[in-house]
């Protein structure tokens, strides 16, 4: 519940921009997360600002983190939360039924 690094108003970022996501599942939600990911995974080829993205666990299925490279921060934010897109609609569910117990 605490943003652990400070963000500068403002700040547009260099000619990359870089996003690192981190979070952990709570057991009783992992069907449901899992669930939603191949809508997002469809989505990713057809990102023609996106670099690189890599998906890692630290412990499989549970704990999440994704790193990935884009040409534009804006780009990167249409991506993560575009209205009625698979990647926004899963922020939302995971966020209202509380499916994290810790998130980045």
């Amino acid at each position: 519940g605490e943003m652990p690094f400070e963000v500068e108003e403002g700040a547009t970022g260099g000619p990359l921009t870089i996003a690192l996501t981190r979070a952990t599942i709570k057991p009783r939600f992992a069907f449901r997360f899992w669930a939603r990911t191949p809508g997002v995974r469809a989505e990713v080829p057809e990102q023609p600002h996106l670099l690189f993205k890599v998906g890692m666990a630290e412990m499989p299925g549970l704990q999440q983190v994704t790193f990935s490279i884009w040409d534009s921060f804006d780009a990167m934010r249409a991506f993560a939360y575009r209205k009625g897109g698979p990647h926004a609609e899963a922020v939302e569910a995971v966020r209202r039924d509380g499916g994290f117990s810790e998130e980045l």
